[in-house]
């Protein structure tokens, strides 16, 4: 039979720990996305208009295009003395001689027309138009509605569980305590510790047909107050045990520009642990004992709460 024998070991003592639940409410306000199209035109276009015309003629129209800002350019040659008059947008903006050019700028640009000179012969010749626009695209409808919500890290990629590496947490030992009682009518004096532990969350926006507009990533952080037994040099350990995020939309309105208020709900279990490395001498028949602290060994006291 084997021989009774010593060896020291190193292990993990828990002082206290301490599991809570905290639910918060967060509103975050985001511009509504909007898509934008660059693009340059030149038309030429040969015309000939009668003096006894009433009717403008049109050469441009914007069909399709649910807002237009314009640089352009319009440049009337023919034969003869014919005057034109331009209107854009149906108003009388300028007349033009032959070999005349008309500059303008226009943030809404939707139609240009021309008129001949009701006491000329009529008109006939080429008028060239040089256009760049800006479109951007109309307008989306959004309602009152709940949202997808994931877990996530900064760059949106979703995280299946709330491990350890999901949350980076900042734990501060304060020097503040506090007396509670026990059940025994005796009281114990705790130490204060401030955390706050940082994540991502993800939210697809939809629009009333039920597209997805946009994922919107927010920076989430929650500050917890623990009170534990934690003697001094002890060391602190906190994570997450469940992560529920919940998110819904309210359409807004901020200096004539759609936006929407992402209002987020999380209610989140997390737990506070306050622990020592701790020096354990153990005797017995060992078969295969651990060498990683000489003998002899005597394990430090440790004053606790």
């Amino acid at each position: 039979m084997k021989e009774m024998e010593s060896t020291c070991v190193r292990v993990k003592e828990v002082y206290d720990w301490m599991e809570t639940r905290t639910c918060k409410e967060l509103v975050r306000r985001v511009l509504v996305p909007n898509s934008t199209s660059e693009a340059e035109e030149c038309i030429c276009i040969p015309y000939y208009v009668r003096n006894d015309s009433e009717d403008p003629s049109p050469i441009y129209t914007t069909v399709g295009l649910n807002a237009v800002e314009s640089c352009y350019a319009v440049t009337h040659t023919c034969t003869g003395n014919c005057e034109l008059t331009i209107l854009v947008n149906g108003k009388e903006e300028t007349s033009l001689a032959s070999g005349d050019t008309h500059l303008a700028e226009k943030d809404h640009l939707e139609s240009i027309t021309i008129l001949p000179d009701p006491y000329g012969q009529g008109c006939k010749g080429t008028l060239t138009l040089d256009i760049s626009y800006s479109a951007g695209s109309p307008a989306r409808e959004f309602q009152r509605r709940e949202l997808p919500c994931y877990l996530t890290t900064a760059e949106g990629t979703i995280l299946t569980s709330a491990g350890a590496d999901t949350f980076y947490w900042q734990i501060e030992k304060t020097s503040e305590q506090r007396s509670f009682p026990l059940r025994d009518g005796s009281r114990v004096l705790l130490n204060k510790i401030s955390a706050a532990f940082r994540t991502h969350v993800t939210v697809d926006i939809y629009d009333r047909a039920g597209d997805v507009v946009t994922p919107c990533t927010f920076p989430v952080e929650i500050e917890e107050t623990y009170y534990l037994c934690a003697p001094d040099g002890c060391k602190f350990e906190g994570y997450v045990t469940e992560f529920l995020p919940n998110a819904y939309v309210i359409p807004a309105e901020e200096n004539g520009c759609v936006c929407l208020d992402i209002h987020l709900s999380l209610c989140i279990s997390h737990r506070m642990k306050a622990f020592g490395d701790r020096t354990a001498a153990i005797r017995g028949a060992l078969c295969s004992p651990r060498e990683d602290i000489p003998l002899p060994c005597t394990p430090p006291p440790v004053s606790i709460c």
